[in-house]
């Protein structure tokens, strides 16, 4: 879950592969997006002025995603690497530096 203070919107990943907004001041709900293929844990908004609008999720595709939510679309993605008959890293939870220049991201291993 994630707090976007400029627009006072709450963003939400869901066990079903969806990232979903919340207008505070408006009480409306909607879908924004299915962009994992799995379960997604980990999401977190850019500090950056001027760059609220985007953000990064992380979920148990073993993918992250940073995505602009004015546009609705997926800026950029990436795939941890990992060697033959290692599982897959389930990113659960991720969060952005306070001036907006790094994600860290934690995972964990079925």
């Amino acid at each position: 879950m994630a707090y976007d203070k400029a627009t006072d919107t709450v963003y939400v990943g869901s066990k079903t592969c969806q990232i979903m907004s919340y207008d505070i001041k408006n009480e409306n709900s909607q879908i924004l997006i299915d962009g994992h293929d799995d379960q997604v844990w980990g999401l977190t908004t850019c500090n950056k002025d001027g760059f609220e609008h985007f953000y990064i999720t992380g979920g148990f595709d073993g993918v992250m995603k940073l995505w602009d939510c004015k546009e609705r679309l997926i800026v950029d993605t990436y795939e941890f690497e990992r060697k033959e008959g290692e599982p897959m890293k389930q990113i659960a939870s991720c969060i952005w530096s306070n001036d907006g220049m790094l994600v860290a991201a934690g995972s964990r291993k079925e």
